[in-house]
């Protein structure tokens, strides 16, 4: 009786659950893509006022210096993303600022982004 149960448990896990109406708005609102960095200060995000989620990061090979504020990158300040997969998270507290970013290696770079 007992391996039956278990069985019944287990075979429940797999079962797939809905999400909440609320669940699927957040998750059909996410949206995700990448942008170029030049060796100037560059928009990777516009200023979005009612963004509840940021994500970012660094894919390339070189470090960045991003700002959340829509202010002027700097080399040297701000977010410091670490090369090949440096990254921040905003969940919590998210900035509604332009992202802007920065880096002091040569040619364009690539940041990586999803925000809702």
């Amino acid at each position: 009786m007992m391996l039956v149960q278990v069985v019944i448990v287990m075979l429940s896990l797999l079962i797939p659950i809905g999400l909440s109406s609320a669940q699927e708005s957040v998750t059909r609102a996410l949206f995700n893509g990448s942008a170029s960095v030049a060796t100037a200060s560059t928009t990777v995000l516009a200023a979005k006022v009612d963004r509840k989620y940021l994500f970012l990061q660094n894919t390339s090979d070189t470090v960045m210096h991003c700002r959340v504020d829509g202010g002027v990158a700097v080399v040297g300040s701000g977010i410091y993303l670490t090369a090949l997969g440096g990254g921040i998270v905003y969940d919590n507290i998210v900035p509604d600022g332009a992202i802007t970013c920065i880096h002091a290696g040569s040619g364009s770079k690539t940041i990586a982004f999803i925000q809702n």
